[in-house]
């Protein structure tokens, strides 16, 4: 996983701006730094695959029971 494969996981959890950032051509770079700043909010380790996971287990976390 890279961090341009967290673009459509941000845009999935409302953060469509961020979501566009990381999936341009210099997504990477940008995803370097906001992957930083996320890993400080989610208090995660700052790679792709650590930020992938807590934004898709609190995105299922947060659907309504059917």
């Amino acid at each position: 996983m890279n961090w341009t494969d967290l673009a459509g996981a941000l845009t999935r959890v409302g953060a469509p701006s961020i979501g566009r950032m990381v999936a341009g051509p210099a997504g990477e770079k940008i995803g370097e730094a906001v992957g930083g700043i996320l890993a400080d909010v989610l208090d995660v380790p700052a790679t792709p695959e650590a930020i992938g996971a807590v934004i898709e287990t609190r995105r299922v976390a947060r659907k309504p029971s059917a």
